[in-house]
Formats: C-alpha cells, structure tokens, sequence
C-alpha cells in the first residue's frame, strides 16, 4: 500500500515539473526514472534517421524461404574421375609428408 501510494506520487512529481513537456511513460517507468534504473532513449543520430525507411513503409522480408542457389554444372563421368585422382594423389601426398600409415581406404581408393 505504501509502494503504490510512493509510487504514485514520484510520477506525479517526475511527470509535473515545470518546463517538462508531459510524460507518455507509464507511472512503473517514471519510478524507475527517478530511482535511476530506467532512461529515455536517446535521439538517433541524422545519418541513422535518413538511411532508414519512412515509418511505415518497411516491407515485408520473408524468413523461411532458401536463398536461390547459383546454377551448377553437372560433372562429367571423365570429369569426377579426374577430380577423385587429384583428391586421392593429394591425400597420399600428405600422409607420406606427415608419415602416417596406409589404410585400408587408401587401397581401396586406388
């Protein structure tokens, strides 16, 4: 009882005071104002307020759609051969510079 009693008589005082125009905020905000733990947001500053849009013209960007996706081009046969040597040499490449030991992928793959 004595909160809403305090509570109601700090906004009257942060809402009334002379050559303050009148508050919009809720009597919870203005309470929370004079004890320190709530602000106003500032202004934005002149390049943030001309790169965005006029209130209330924001369209619409759609969530859950998938982004389109660059046209590939199918491999030939001849093609994913080539690439699977390359992939396979550099493989053994890297295991005889590292000093590892065959695998029994390693066989399979040649």
């Amino acid at each position: 009882m004595l909160l809403a009693a305090l509570g109601g008589s700090l906004a009257a005082c942060a809402a009334g005071s002379p050559g303050s125009p009148p508050s919009t905020d809720s009597p919870l905000k203005s309470v929370m104002k004079f004890g320190g733990f709530a602000t106003d947001r500032p202004k934005m500053a002149g390049f943030v307020v001309k790169s965005r849009p006029a209130h209330g013209t924001e369209t619409y960007i759609p969530l859950g759609e998938p982004k389109a996706q660059p046209d590939a081009k199918v491999l030939t046969p001849a093609e994913v051969k080539a690439e699977t040597d390359r992939l396979n040499a550099a493989r053994a490449a890297q295991q005889q510079r590292s000093g590892a030991k065959k695998t029994k992928d390693d066989e399979a793959s040649q």
